[in-house]
Formats: C-alpha cells, structure tokens, sequence
C-alpha cells in the first residue's frame, strides 16, 4: 500500500512478522532526519548513560539506575541473527527521488519495477506501465 506518513510501525512489523526491510522513498536531504528519529525510537540515544554518573548515585557513589547502554545492547541484536546488531538499514531501505521528483526501485520478490513521481499535489504510483495509486497529500519531514 502507499503510506505518506507513518513509517515506523510498518518498519516494525514488516521485519519482525514479515521478515523484510520496507521502501521508504523520501527526498535524499530527509534520509538524515528519518534516520535520527529511529536511531532514538529503536536503538534508544546514542549515548544512554551519559548522565548516569550525575545523576543516579548514592551519596556514596553508588549507582541507583540500570546500565542502559548493556540494556538497549541486549536489544539490538537482530533475532534472525543474535552475531548481528540491528542497524537503520536492516529495517529500511531508503530509496531518493532524483532530480526530476522520480524514484524507481523493484520490491523485494515481486519482480517488477514500481516508479514513484512526486508531483506538486501528488505521488503517482506507476507499476508494470499501469497507474495503481495516487494520493492528494504529500507528508515532509521537518
């Protein structure tokens, strides 16, 4: 289906039921910003014990909080492969429009090439020379 949206729960469940990575097409200067937020929604902040230190001890100095990093560790293995943290990309594969609002790529088993134009007002979906969707909205990341 087409999602102007919301991409993060299809990620999600596209890999751990499907087993696969989504399409996500997006303007190549929005890739970083798509990548930060699930950096975060995933994997947890880059740094998680930053603060750990300051803020969570005794005045013994004994630390009172979990060790997050350890934790979101443990997490980040891929479960299809526990030798193999999750990265971005083992969820998304990101695919740009080029210069002239076009982005072509060929689904995952489906054998077939699926062009993307973004126009003014529009996303037309074209597969095997036959228009398939359209939508009237077009979502940016800011």
């Amino acid at each position: 289906g087409l999602n102007i949206a919301e991409f993060e729960f299809p990620s999600y469940f596209n890999f751990f039921i499907k087993r696969t990575r989504v399409n996500l097409i997006c303007p190549e200067e929005e890739e970083a910003l798509i990548r930060t937020v699930f950096q975060e929604t995933l994997f947890g902040p880059v740094e998680p014990n930053a603060l750990r230190d300051q803020e969570a001890s005794t005045p013994e100095g004994k630390l009172t909080v979990p060790d997050l990093e350890k934790e979101l560790g443990y997490f980040r293995m891929n479960p299809f492969n526990p030798k193999e943290k999750m990265q971005i990309d083992t969820l998304i594969n990101f695919i740009h429009f080029n210069e002239k609002g076009i982005a072509k790529f060929a689904p995952e088993g489906k054998g077939v090439e699926v062009t993307v134009t973004m126009d003014t007002n529009e996303y037309i979906v074209t597969e095997r020379n036959l228009e398939t969707d359209s939508s009237a909205e077009i979502a940016r990341v800011s």
